[in-house]
């Protein structure tokens, strides 16, 4: 989903990913026997926030559920009012909110880093 216009938020946007640079990737995970490194959210958006906002974009990311199904929404706006969103469909609601923050936190970070255009952790 976007605004009717998208023409000043590409504008911005391109201007924001000329300085923009990957973030450090400087956790650990294993799964299985395959161990990678990666950037967490925080690191994530510390490293692209500032950016952004220099250039008059900003990020928001609400939760809504799809049915029984937790989504995130990724929303790229532009201070002329522009803007760009995807949804990303997290989980299950099931209960265990321990395991439903993990998966949003997941989900989020690379929603984030697909509208953005920045690599947060290995290429597998």
């Amino acid at each position: 989903m976007q605004s009717e216009q998208i023409n000043e938020l590409c504008k911005a946007l391109a201007a924001a990913q000329k300085d923009i640079r990957n973030p450090a990737k400087t956790k650990t995970a294993k799964a299985g026997s395959f161990t990678y490194k990666y950037a967490d959210i925080a690191d994530v958006l510390e490293c692209v926030l500032p950016t952004l906002s220099k250039n008059g974009l900003s990020i928001v990311q609400p939760t809504s559920f799809d049915g029984e199904t937790l989504v995130v929404k990724t929303r790229l706006m532009h201070s002329s009012g522009q803007f760009m969103e995807s949804e990303y469909p997290v989980c299950k609601a099931n209960g265990d909110h321990q395991k439903m923050g993990a998966a949003m936190t997941y989900a989020r970070r690379y929603a984030l880093c697909s509208m953005i255009g920045v690599a947060a952790e290995e290429d597998t």
